[in-house]
Protein backbone atom coordinates (compact mmCIF):
# COMPACT_ATOMS: atom_id res chain seq x y z
CA UNK A 1 0.00 0.00 0.00
CA UNK A 2 2.94 2.25 0.71
CA UNK A 3 3.97 2.56 -2.93
CA UNK A 4 0.50 3.28 -4.30
CA UNK A 5 0.00 7.00 -5.02
CA UNK A 6 -2.02 8.86 -2.37
CA UNK A 7 -4.89 9.74 -4.71
CA UNK A 8 -5.28 6.10 -5.76
CA UNK A 9 -5.34 5.02 -2.10
CA UNK A 10 -8.04 7.56 -1.33
CA UNK A 11 -10.05 6.56 -4.41
CA UNK A 12 -9.90 2.89 -3.42
CA UNK A 13 -10.96 3.71 0.12
CA UNK A 14 -13.89 5.87 -1.01
CA UNK A 15 -15.12 3.25 -3.47
CA UNK A 16 -14.91 0.50 -0.86
CA UNK A 17 -16.69 2.59 1.79
CA UNK A 18 -19.55 3.60 -0.50
CA UNK A 19 -20.10 0.24 -2.16
CA UNK A 20 -23.35 -0.60 -0.34
CA UNK A 21 -24.77 2.89 0.10
CA UNK A 22 -27.68 4.56 -1.63
CA UNK A 23 -27.74 7.61 -3.89
CA UNK A 24 -26.12 10.21 -1.62
CA UNK A 25 -23.22 8.74 0.29
CA UNK A 26 -21.72 10.49 3.33
CA UNK A 27 -18.58 9.10 4.93
CA UNK A 28 -18.76 9.75 8.64
CA UNK A 29 -15.26 8.49 9.39
CA UNK A 30 -12.85 11.15 10.67
CA UNK A 31 -9.89 12.24 8.58
CA UNK A 32 -7.52 10.83 11.24
CA UNK A 33 -9.17 7.40 10.95
CA UNK A 34 -9.07 7.49 7.15
CA UNK A 35 -5.41 8.60 7.13
CA UNK A 36 -4.45 5.81 9.53
CA UNK A 37 -6.39 3.21 7.57
CA UNK A 38 -4.86 4.05 4.20
CA UNK A 39 -1.40 4.82 5.55
CA UNK A 40 -0.82 8.51 4.96
CA UNK A 41 -0.56 11.70 6.95
CA UNK A 42 -3.60 13.87 7.59
CA UNK A 43 -1.95 16.67 5.64
CA UNK A 44 -1.50 14.48 2.55
CA UNK A 45 -5.05 13.20 2.92
CA UNK A 46 -6.37 16.76 3.12
CA UNK A 47 -4.47 17.70 -0.04
CA UNK A 48 -6.02 14.72 -1.85
CA UNK A 49 -9.49 15.63 -0.58
CA UNK A 50 -9.03 19.24 -1.69
CA UNK A 51 -7.90 18.05 -5.12
CA UNK A 52 -10.88 15.67 -5.45
CA UNK A 53 -13.32 18.44 -4.44
CA UNK A 54 -11.73 20.79 -6.98
CA UNK A 55 -12.01 18.16 -9.72
CA UNK A 56 -15.62 17.36 -8.78
CA UNK A 57 -15.01 13.75 -7.69
CA UNK A 58 -16.41 14.35 -4.21
CA UNK A 59 -18.22 17.02 -2.23
CA UNK A 60 -18.11 18.15 1.36
CA UNK A 61 -21.14 18.49 3.61
CA UNK A 62 -20.48 19.96 7.06
CA UNK A 63 -16.87 18.81 6.71
CA UNK A 64 -17.78 15.22 5.85
CA UNK A 65 -16.91 13.63 2.52
CA UNK A 66 -19.97 12.92 0.39
CA UNK A 67 -20.43 11.38 -3.03
CA UNK A 68 -23.34 11.18 -5.39
CA UNK A 69 -23.88 8.10 -7.53
CA UNK A 70 -22.52 10.03 -10.53
CA UNK A 71 -19.36 11.03 -8.65
CA UNK A 72 -18.85 7.43 -7.51
CA UNK A 73 -19.21 6.22 -11.09
CA UNK A 74 -16.70 8.83 -12.23
CA UNK A 75 -14.21 7.62 -9.61
CA UNK A 76 -14.74 4.03 -10.77
CA UNK A 77 -14.08 5.06 -14.37
CA UNK A 78 -10.92 6.96 -13.41
CA UNK A 79 -9.62 3.99 -11.40
CA UNK A 80 -10.25 1.63 -14.32
CA UNK A 81 -8.32 3.89 -16.68
CA UNK A 82 -5.33 4.24 -14.33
Amino acid sequence: MKYIPAQERLSSYLLAETQDMGREMVIKTTRRQIADEIGMSIRTLQRCIDSFVEQGYIGLFHGKICLTAAQRQRLLTEMAEA
